[in-house]
């Protein structure tokens, strides 16, 4: 294609919205011409000037028809490109876990994602805040399994045993989950998505044992029926010592999970094995740890929606 005022090619993106003129003024500078010479022909050719009009609206009405057909792929293209985005957030999300996708065409399904990405968080149920600091020795809200935790409370600090679940957010599905703890031996243990003792999602920041290169990891693993899954290590871009207290977040928002320290983002993944769960502490082994106190807001963010879909699991600073 070349501009009817220049004859030059027009450019990609120009062809897009306008596929006669290379630029504005071009566009501008030919019909104020076209303009002045129909004004002419119309002084010494009534009936020339009169077939000229008509089939310059005959011509309009064909570029109107054009343009309102390049807009409309443009359009198309932008839905195809959104659906790529979403097909490749899902796919590509960090998980190792491998679903079923929904049976029926993918337009459907497509569909289905896109209604998902628009519906903002329901205004309907109020949002609900717990915060708890461990002054006493009371965990009479924090639920044990059958044979007892084993939990030791001192100085305000709790030193988690076996499994115990904050018994207020059991019921809850989406929610920011914040503590501050310190590793006293090993590692740190948290889990969310808690139905009961036996279906969770459980996570662990381990701090190496090597003076010479500490490092830092998070592990996580999910239980099912009491059966735990593959576990997964993740090494973290931060550097925690022992004995020293950081503050934890972890947003559980639809099918993904995100964990924070310190305020920075560590580690994403989906599973939508658990959909809903309250949130708890435990260790394993000789490992121990001190949470100072911890506290939870539920319902989700929109923002994390967003984040959820597009940021590919990356640390993305607006959308935090």
């Amino acid at each position: 294609m070349t501009c009817k005022y220049c004859q030059k090619p027009i450019g990609l993106l120009r062809s897009l919205t306008d596929e006669e003129y290379c630029c504005n003024d071009h566009k501008s500078a030919h019909q104020t011409g076209s303009a002045r010479t129909l004004r002419d022909l119309s002084e010494l050719q009534p009936d020339t000037a009169s077939s000229w009009t008509i089939n310059g609206l005959r011509a309009n009405n064909q570029q109107t028809g054009e343009n309102f057909w390049s807009y409309t792929q443009t359009a198309l293209l932008s839905l195809v490109a959104l659906g790529g985005i979403l097909f490749l957030a899902i796919q590509f999300s960090g998980s190792d876990y491998q679903g079923e996708r929904p049976e029926g065409r993918f337009s459907e399904w497509l569909g289905s994602q896109l209604s998902s990405l628009l519906a903002k968080e329901k205004i309907d149920l109020p949002r609900l805040n717990f915060h708890e600091e461990f002054n006493k020795a009371n965990l009479s809200r924090w639920t044990p399994a059958n044979n007892g935790a084993r939990w030791n409370v001192h100085n305000g600090l709790i030193q988690p045993g076996g499994l115990r679940i904050w018994q207020p957010t059991q019921n809850l599905a989406d929610y920011r989950f914040q503590f501050e703890g310190s590793v006293e031996n090993s590692s740190i243990n948290w889990a969310v998505r808690a139905i009961d003792h036996r279906n969770y999602q459980a996570s662990k920041v381990t701090i190496g044992s090597d003076k010479s290169r500490p490092s830092t990891d998070l592990v996580r693993f999910t239980v099912i029926a009491g059966k735990e899954m593959r576990r997964i290590r993740v090494p973290l871009p931060v550097r925690l010592k022992q004995h020293a207290f950081h503050h934890y977040e972890i947003r559980a928002s639809g099918d993904r999970l995100m964990t924070f320290v310190d305020g920075q983002f560590v580690d994403s993944y989906v599973d939508p094995r658990l959909a809903s769960g309250g949130v708890g502490f435990f260790s394993e082994g000789r490992e121990r740890a001190s949470i100072r106190w911890v506290r939870l807001s539920s319902g989700r963010e929109f923002v994390d929606q967003l984040r959820s879909y597009f940021s590919f699991g990356l640390d993305l600073p607006f959308f935090k």
